[in-house]
């Protein structure tokens, strides 16, 4: 496998599918124009009847509106019809019943159209797609017997496809066994015996050949493991095949009633949003020491010295927007110029008054996020939907307001970007999973993920690129798709890195004999198995290779991340409760490794909610249920063997409020809660054993983010509130100060005009925080 396979899914109107007998009928009702109808047929099916008017109803508009109900006029008939491109279509007009034959061994899609007569006289026309199959399709199958077991018998019918219902398929030919074997048909017609050589241990395959009752013939392959059956353990899967086979047969079980139907789906109509380019400001601006006047700064001067704001010092994030001080990278996902969607825009800066754009790299997936670590260029892509752009929009999001992004796999691909006109490609990673966050300490890249083992049970669509509709792959390419690429990246993680020759190498980033066999079967029913946090590591001045190290958790529940220079921390809440993993990295090799877990009551808001200092595990919760009340905590945990334990909290700081912002400094923290006024405290953590509140200011409105400018200050980006009702207001930016920590005092505030419009890519709404590389 050259790379990993994505799903390719095409939107549609909502519309209703049932299956009835041998084929799939679409239903639904029509406005004055006939509903189209789909069908899946058998190969070579002659005189199949095709009833296209039993979902067609036709009601009367009253009062400017039509109403459907299940009395309305059923339509009086067919009138006439055209005939399909592979095949030929009688009309019985007393019966209004198709007779479809179709031309001998044809197999694809066709269509064909008929009109319709209702009471009245009033006709209609409808379109009829057909999608031609084979009926019976013998499926790949794997055992494992014992090495010098006597004659074993193995049953491959089972897990077979038949269209037509249960025809009876018997095995008439077997082939390929060798190195001694025996294999014969058994009696039944419906298994295999299989008798292993003296003396052989290894993988033997063969294949057989069952036709069923009306005569249609398949061929499928059996891959016999003979093993010593003492040591393999039979909770646990022990290869690649075992593992392959089971995802097989379960996609089967639940699939098997979709191949070849009608591919519609739900919700998915699209808004639109408009693209745009870069644009440069040649003469930013900035807050003078204490914030309180606004000053226009020279241009390389703030080039030379701006950075990624970043939570923890020693630790870079990922931006959309980098710079070295004379070049600055920028990531435009738009229509920009030329073919791509994605670019790179690479822009010399050095005559602030003029830049110029010296180069643009094209990339196929959206581009996420940068890293620029001296000349090396950390680029984060990851698909996005394929859907069709209209007038120069790009589909942004459905009707339901879900994101249409598509995460089922990501590539970090390292530039060398010592000459910026001409980037090279020295490494490239393509991972299964979706992309979370990122972290670069010294010379590696944590990347952060989230992989889901059921995400992907499900079928690919066949769609005609200048035609609808689609249809879901038939059993014959399902199985050919199964043979090609396999199904273990599905459930497993799997890495594909590009190599110093121009090779791909595979690697799946879970042991195989660590997969228990109960989660392929509880995983695709109920979604339990499902997700994985995985932390690898890139060394970005490596010239090609694989990830530095990988450490896989079990439970995606993870929703926020911390990372310090020694500490990535995992957290999580559920059920009230954020659970808490603590990963220990090597900053000067890049491994990653667990070491502990523990947890805490209630729920973060987001990752500046916890900090480590001196080994001490600082973090702020929200506890109860209301989401404009609860009880505000902050606890205190500290490393004991494999578990994070309580140390000491302040419990209940601002009763019937929650957090809105909270930030650590040292052995200091700060917390802003809310219900009509802004509760700004300031805490001493230098005791861990006994937290405390040291002062508490209030003031209109409240902060959503909190930056520690010095020791003496502390910035608060958020909202101005009605003072009465607490409805919030504007944009606003304050200035605390809190030399006297007991009595902390507001400095400065600036309100931005414009009211409850106002605001800003820090946080797009009222209540969450979003980007706090918006501030700089």
């Amino acid at each position: 496998m050259s790379h990993l396979k994505r799903r390719r899914y095409r939107g549609r109107r909502p519309l209703r599918t049932e299956r009835l007998e041998e084929r799939q009928v679409l239903t639904s009702y029509f406005f004055g124009g006939g509903p189209d109808d789909a069908f899946v047929v058998a190969k070579d099916s002659s005189d199949q009847a095709l009833d296209v008017l039993q979902n067609d109803t036709y009601a009367i508009p009253s009062y400017d509106y039509v109403w459907y109900h299940p009395s309305a006029e059923r339509p009086r008939g067919v009138v006439s019809v055209t005939q399909p491109e592979h095949g030929s279509v009688q009309l019985d007009l007393t019966t209004g019943i198709l007779k479809l034959t179709v031309e001998p061994g044809f197999v694809g899609v066709d269509s064909f159209t008929y009109t319709g007569e209702v009471q009245g006289g009033e006709r209609y026309e409808a379109t009829v797609s057909l999608h031609i199959v084979e009926p019976y399709v013998a499926m790949p199958d794997w055992t494992r017997v014992d090495e010098g077991s006597p004659a074993q018998s193995i049953r491959v019918i089972d897990n077979d496809y038949q269209l037509l219902g249960d025809l009876q398929p018997s095995i008439t030919a077997v082939a390929g066994a060798s190195l001694g074997a025996d294999v014969a048909i058994a009696a039944d017609g419906q298994s295999l015996i299989y008798t292993p050589s003296e003396g052989f241990s290894g993988v033997e395959s063969l294949t057989y050949t069952a036709v069923d009752a009306r005569g249609n013939a398949s061929t499928a392959t059996v891959t016999i493991e003979v093993v010593t059956l003492d040591d393999a353990n039979d909770d646990y899967f022990q290869s690649e095949a075992e593992l392959e086979h089971a995802l097989l047969n379960r996609l089967l079980e639940l699939r098997a009633d979709e191949f070849g139907t009608l591919a519609t789906s739900y919700g998915t109509d699209i808004f639109y949003y408009h693209t745009t380019d870069v644009s440069l400001v040649a003469n930013p601006i900035a807050f003078d020491s204490f914030g309180r006047n606004l000053t226009s700064v020279n241009s390389s001067t703030f080039l030379n010295s701006a950075t990624t704001n970043v939570q923890v010092a020693g630790v870079d994030e990922a931006d959309i927007v980098k710079t070295d001080g004379r070049y600055l990278y920028v990531v435009s996902n738009n229509l920009g110029a030329g073919d791509s969607l994605h670019e790179l825009i690479i822009i010399d800066v050095q005559d602030a008054a003029n830049p110029e754009v010296i180069q643009r790299v094209s990339f196929a997936e959206s581009i996420r996020e940068l890293f620029l670590l001296g000349d090396r260029l950390t680029v984060i892509t990851s698909p996005v939907p394929q859907l069709p752009a209209m007038n120069g929009l790009i589909p942004f999001r459905s009707l339901y307001g879900t994101p249409m992004a598509v995460n089922e796999a990501f590539t970090a691909s390292v530039l060398d970007v010592s000459d910026p006109s001409e980037p090279v490609v020295s490494q490239r990673i393509e991972m299964t999973g979706s992309y979370e966050q990122a972290r670069i300490i010294g010379e590696f890249v944590y990347l952060v993920s989230r992989f889901s083992a059921t995400a992907d049970l499900t079928l690919q669509t066949v769609c005609d690129e200048e035609a609808e509709p689609c249809f879901f792959e038939t059993a014959v390419q399902f199985r050919d798709r199964f043979i090609e690429e396999g199904l273990i990246e599905e459930v497993v993680p799997v890495s594909i890195s590009q190599q110093a020759d121009g090779t791909e190498k595979e690697t799946m980033l879970v042991p195989i004999n660590s997969i228990a066999k109960s989660t392929i079967e509880n995983a695709a029913s109920t979604g339990s198995l499902a997700q994985s946090m995985i932390v690898s590591t890139i060394d970005v001045t490596a010239d090609f290779g694989d990830f530095v190290d990988t450490e896989v958790r079990a439970g995606g529940g993870a929703t926020d991340v911390y990372v310090n220079t020694e500490s990535i921390y995992l957290m999580g809440t559920d059920w009230g409760r954020t659970e808490i993993t603590k990963l220990a990295i090597d900053p000067l090799h890049g491994q990653v490794e667990f070491a502990a877990t523990g947890s805490v009551e209630g729920s973060i808001l987001n990752r500046f909610s916890v900090d480590e200092y001196h080994g001490n595990l600082r973090v702020a919760t929200t506890g109860g249920s209301g989401w404009m009340s609860g009880q505000v905590n902050v606890t205190v945990l500290t490393q004991d063997g494999s578990q994070l334990i309580h140390t000491g909290s302040v419990e209940d700081i601002a009763p019937g409020e929650r957090i809105y912002a909270t930030r650590f400094f040292g052995d200091r923290g700060f917390v802003v809660t809310f219900r009509k006024v802004d509760p700004f405290f300031v805490m001493d953590l230098s005791d861990p054993n006994e937290p405390v509140v040291l002062g508490e200011l209030k003031v209109p409105g409240y902060s959503q983010y909190l930056q520690v400018l010095d020791e003496n200050h502390v910035l608060g980006i958020g909202r101005s509130a009605d003072e009465q009702t607490g409805l919030y207001q504007s944009l606003q930016i304050s200035i605390f100060e809190v030399t006297d920590a007991a009595a902390p005092s507001l400095v400065d505030r600036y309100e931005f005009l414009g009211g409850r419009s106002t605001w800003s890519p820090l946080a797009t709404n009222a209540w969450e925080l979003d980007d706090p590389h918006a501030v700089t």
